[in-house]
């Protein structure tokens, strides 16, 4: 039964069509479950399923997935397991006032972002992997930390509006390395490889001024002078891919490249209340809440479409996979989307989506067996709006993310199950 393909079909409705009856989709999977599990069944002596791994695990315990690691926090401790082995690597003290928010590892050290008190402040704490041996605290929150470049970057308040300061600081010291200060009524906001560390620091000040820093070192690379904003008002500042569009009250919204801050295009449009995807494979996306998308032309600003009808979408190939806006409980989960028309190529039916974090633009799929805890998944395949499955999950409660080549979920006795993706 295993790499067994399921076609899932093709359909033509466009974006902006009525919607018709509403197809059977409950019925037409709790027959195609029978089938598929009755297939499993008996080809299981010939290709069986792979196991999973089973990390055991309180309810209490947060689970946190950071590249090849998987952090299981809980009782004053952190345990890191290896993916996609699951095997123990380091178990060690953390004692921290709040709830986890964020485990990353960046080297030998262990850095812990969570809850300083009840207004949602944030603190960060840094420990030697595997020991007890508190390296710094400090009370701001982590975005990003470089084992190679031995720097942690904390925020105050990253995202906000209102004078956050920034800190890079050494990884085994805590001394600060350069800093920062959110300039009143401007933006700052950080670019590039977020993942693990950023590669641009942006500031956008109130007077329209832009300026680029390296995330590191701190070094302003670039500025350049552009139209007034008013936070207080409709203006946005987003980044997606190497660009940085700005856009002020009066509609008028410039990009720019980066690290240079070179114009790109400018242009009149309403992106006001949107927030806007970092990477929409080869279009720009903005989503506006309940309200649907906007779809740009990178090249030249230009609107290529837009669409009340989507969520969220994500590259996926050549294509845009995309959730829908008030989904019924009989439609399908994602659909797939001509990116510079929004024309609908076709669904996945109700295989949800999970979206590989180290294989870039491969998608991975679950497909929840009605009525019951049990899953297939499997890799998907938008440009045939195929499924091949690669195995099944028993007594899986939720919470699936995919990293480093393993589906971890969390099962319904709270352990944690690992699956081999490859």
């Amino acid at each position: 039964m295993a790499n067994t393909m399921i076609d899932l079909g093709e359909a033509s409705v466009e974006p902006v069509a009525e919607a018709g009856p509403p197809v059977p989709w409950r019925t037409l999977l709790a027959a195609l479950s029978v089938v598929l599990l009755a297939l499993a069944g008996g080809s299981a002596a010939i290709v069986p399923f792979p196991a999973a791994t089973v990390i055991p695990a309180r309810l209490s315990d947060s689970m946190f997935i950071d590249g090849d690691r998987l952090f299981l926090v809980g009782r004053g401790a952190v345990a890191t397991y290896s993916l996609p082995g699951g095997h123990l690597v380091s178990r060690t003290t953390v004692l921290v006032s709040g709830p986890v928010s964020n485990v990353v590892e960046a080297g030998d050290t262990l850095l812990v972002s969570y809850q300083v008190d009840e207004d949602g402040s944030q603190g960060t704490l840094a420990v030697t992997a595997g020991t007890d041996r508190v390296l710094w605290r400090r009370p701001v929150g982590l975005v990003g930390a470089s084992a190679t470049g031995g720097t942690a970057l904390l925020s105050t308040g990253y995202g906000a509006r209102n004078e956050a300061v920034w800190q890079a600081v050494d990884l085994h010291t805590g001394a600060v390395r350069w800093a920062t200060t959110q300039p009143a009524d401007g933006y700052t906001m950080v670019t590039g490889p977020i993942d693990e560390y950023p590669q641009w620091f942006v500031t956008v000040h109130a007077d329209g001024r832009v300026e680029t820093r390296d995330a590191l070192t701190g070094r302003i690379t670039a500025t350049r002078d552009g139209p007034p904003i008013d936070p207080h008002a409709d203006s946005i500042v987003w980044s997606a891919g190497d660009l940085v569009i700005v856009g002020g009250p009066a509609g008028e919204v410039t990009a720019y490249r980066l690290p240079g801050l070179t114009p790109i295009w400018n242009t009149h449009l309403d992106l006001g209340q949107t927030w806007m995807q970092t990477d929409c494979g080869p279009v720009l996306c903005a989503f506006r809440p309940q309200q649907g998308i906007i779809v740009l032309d990178p090249a030249d600003g230009h609107l290529l479409w837009q669409s009340g009808r989507w969520a969220y979408a994500e590259p996926a190939g050549p294509y845009l996979v995309a959730a829908m806006l008030n989904r019924t409980a009989d439609a399908p989960a994602y659909w797939v989307l001509e990116p510079r028309t929004g024309r609908v190529l076709g669904t996945f039916g109700n295989w949800n989506v999970v979206v590989s974090d180290t294989v870039p633009r491969t998608l991975y799929g679950i497909h929840l067996v009605p009525g019951q805890s049990t899953i297939f998944y499997g890799r998907l395949d938008p440009v045939r709006r195929t499924a091949t499955i690669l195995g099944r999950g028993e007594a899986v409660n939720g919470n699936c993310q995919t990293s480093a080549d393993a589906l971890v979920c969390r099962l319904v006795d709270a352990s944690v199950g690992i699956w081999q993706l490859r």
